[in-house]
């Protein structure tokens, strides 16, 4: 879904963020704990946050396990170099998830996964 959820998350199951084939932010005020039974599914149809790609954002720590489904939608063809932060926090308590499903992208390119202290990067890469 999107919006905001006051307080803390702990995912046990699946998150879409946004919607089934639509994209969007969910705030989370609080910690985000994703158990190894955890997947949480991330669209990307554009180059822009909310509207065309779906971003989780946690104003607490993050502490990741279980899956990332990435998935793309509206015909979106990602090229070279591109980036998209999918995901912002106020720490990174552990990472990364243990499942990463959708990184390739085809044609030799892939979603390449950076950890920043504050920020889960995906850039558009060689593989």
């Amino acid at each position: 879904g999107f919006g905001t959820l006051n307080g803390d998350l702990t995912n046990a199951a699946t998150i879409t963020v946004g919607g089934a084939s639509a994209t969007g932010t969910l705030n989370v005020t609080g910690n985000y704990l994703q158990t190894a039974a955890g997947s949480l599914e991330i669209e990307i149809g554009g180059l822009t946050a909310d509207t065309q790609f779906d971003v989780l954002a946690i104003t607490g720590s993050a502490t990741l396990a279980g899956t990332l489904e990435l998935s793309l939608v509206n015909g979106f063809t990602p090229l070279l170099g591109q980036t998209f932060s999918i995901l912002t926090y106020g720490s990174l308590v552990s990472s990364p998830f243990n499942t990463e499903n959708g990184t390739d992208l085809g044609g030799g390119l892939e979603f390449g996964l950076t950890y920043d202290p504050t920020v889960l990067l995906l850039t558009v890469q060689n593989i």
